[in-house]
């Protein structure tokens, strides 16, 4: 009780902490949108004509073959990921109905980006942050070039989706705890369960919305009861135990592979590095997207003088709430070891942008941004040079090659996209027509040094989802494809009727047929 009067206490200081400024009309907002539409498209715009990588093929080739047993797969008590909505269903519904148009699935990514944004802002708006302010910090969300690989990479929908119903069910969510009414309560529920079966990452819903409510961010006149917002939130509170349960008991957490769980240092060094990245709107992407943030930087100056600012201007509880939001939605993320990566910061980002958001509200509250046609002009000034700023970084990200490969992109997404557009294209052009064929055989020749040959290979590999590309273009998902490279010992006796694919370091293959140990094809 005592915490609570605290909190009370600096809250009330936080009440004056700016000046009421007039809000930009509706006209004036829609206006602002439809060009910030324009700005994420051409900022983006690079990313969408790639082909697709690696987990997109497992991920469509993995729910064409189990169909409606995909979805309930991560129903199983299997240690891993909880997504049915977006490893299971979202890629069943779009390979049925698109294929492998991989243009479509990145426009689909875009639109929720910018549909993100919208709802960016609303949030923003609901925690008493001017719509001009609101429309600054949804700018940098919007064109971060810390979330490259989130536009470029259709397996991402996940964390697009995520955040879509995450803020989904935290505007419903804070609005149904002011106003009690019963659409707003299912509302808010639904979105929820969207969000809880899309992403990890979402799971903290209704504990952001108690700190809402504790530290007042919407600025109400008359702020609910605590216990109030406990009971009108129970059923939430109810779904994150059930959904906390059934991931840490039924399931457990991975205790090896990729996404083990680990406690110790990684969890400081995770913290420390996301908090970083959430910062890095036009961030040169390092050679390896999981390394971790090394020495000091002037994102860290950044982010201790902005919370020392607010601290010094008495706002504890908008300090917490930011902090609060950040760690929450960055919380599964933090124990792991081999899989840290921009991405994981497109959710929590909106803890760090509310802080600055108030820092701009500041700003914007100055004498000389009185009238609508100073903010308008300053907004388009800010849209302007970051959708610049943006541009670049995007196209020299793009276009970023790993110096000791020669020509082949840094981006392990882009890099790996183009592999397998050039194992697509090569597999249409060469692949065997007769439907009796039972395993398919994808062979590397390489030259030079065996480490060299063990890269090529692997990237060559992982860009097609371990063969699962394979399996899609000759609509056979169960259909085994097996790797090999020239060391490697084919037993003829065990081939009826394969395809054998010859590749290179990109990707490009030529068909070999195999009729049986007595064909007369090529040698090896």
């Amino acid at each position: 009780m005592i915490f609570y009067d605290f909190f009370l206490m600096t809250q009330r200081r936080t009440d004056t902490y700016r000046t009421p400024s007039p809000e930009l009309s509706t006209h004036l907002l829609t206006g602002y949108f439809v060009l910030l539409a324009g700005s994420v498209v051409l900022s983006f715009y690079p990313l969408l004509t790639y082909f697709f990588a690696q987990d997109d093929f497992t991920l469509m080739a993995g729910a064409v073959r189990n169909g409606s047993r995909a979805v309930l797969d991560f129903f199983s008590q299997t240690p891993g990921h909880f997504r049915p909505l977006t490893k299971a269903v979202y890629f069943g519904v779009m390979y049925e109905t698109f294929g492998l148009n991989a243009p479509v699935y990145h426009a689909v990514s875009v639109l929720v980006h910018f549909i993100n944004s919208i709802l960016f802002y609303l949030l923003l708006t609901r925690c008493r942050v001017s719509s001009c302010a609101s429309l600054v910090a949804t700018t940098l969300f919007a064109l971060s070039v810390g979330f490259f690989n989130v536009i470029a990479w259709a397996a991402c929908i996940q964390q697009l989706l995520g955040q879509c119903f995450m803020l989904a069910a935290l505007i419903t969510g804070t609005d149904y705890v002011r106003k009690g009414s019963r659409a707003g309560l299912w509302i808010s529920l639904a979105a929820y369960v969207l969000a809880l079966g899309s992403m990890e990452q979402t799971f903290a819903v209704p504990l952001i919305v108690l700190v809402f409510v504790l530290f007042n961010v919407g600025g109400w006149a008359e702020r609910p009861a605590w216990g109030d917002a406990l009971r009108k939130l129970s059923p939430h509170l109810g779904l994150m135990a059930a959904y906390l349960l059934f991931i840490g008991v039924y399931k457990g957490v991975p205790q090896d592979g990729p996404y083990v769980f680990t406690v110790g240092t990684n969890v400081i060094k995770n913290v420390i590095t996301y908090l970083t990245w959430t910062v890095h709107f036009w961030t040169q992407l390092p050679k390896f997207m999981n390394a971790g943030v090394d020495g000091f930087s002037g994102a860290h100056v950044f982010l201790a003088a902005l919370l020392i600012y607010h601290l010094a201007m008495g706002r504890v509880g908008p300090v917490l709430f930011g902090l609060v939001y950040f760690l929450a939605a960055i919380f599964p993320a933090l124990f792991l070891t081999n899989h840290t990566f921009y991405l994981h910061t497109y959710i929590p980002v909106f803890g760090i942008l509310y802080l600055i958001a108030v820092l701009a509200d500041d700003v914007l509250s100055a004498r000389v941004f009185r009238s609508h046609a100073a903010k308008y002009g300053f907004l388009i000034l800010v849209l302007a040079v970051v959708t610049t700023l943006s541009s670049v970084m995007v196209r020299k990200n793009e276009k970023l090659t790993l110096n000791e490969t020669g020509g082949y992109k840094q981006s392990f997404v882009l890099r790996r996209a183009e592999i397998a557009r050039n194992v697509y294209d090569s597999i249409v052009e060469w692949k065997s027509p007769d439907e009796k064929i039972e395993k398919v055989y994808m062979v590397y020749g390489f030259e030079g040094g065996r480490d060299e040959s063990v890269w090529h290979n692997e990237n060559v590999k992982a860009a097609t989802g371990m063969g699962r590309l394979v399996n899609l273009v000759y609509n056979r998902p169960d259909m085994p494809v097996m790797f090999f490279d020239l060391e490697d010992m084919l037993d003829k006796s065990e081939i009826k009727i394969t395809d054998v694919y010859f590749y290179d370091d990109v990707g490009n293959c030529r068909r070999l047929m195999m009729r049986g140990e007595n064909d007369a094809g090529d040698s090896f």
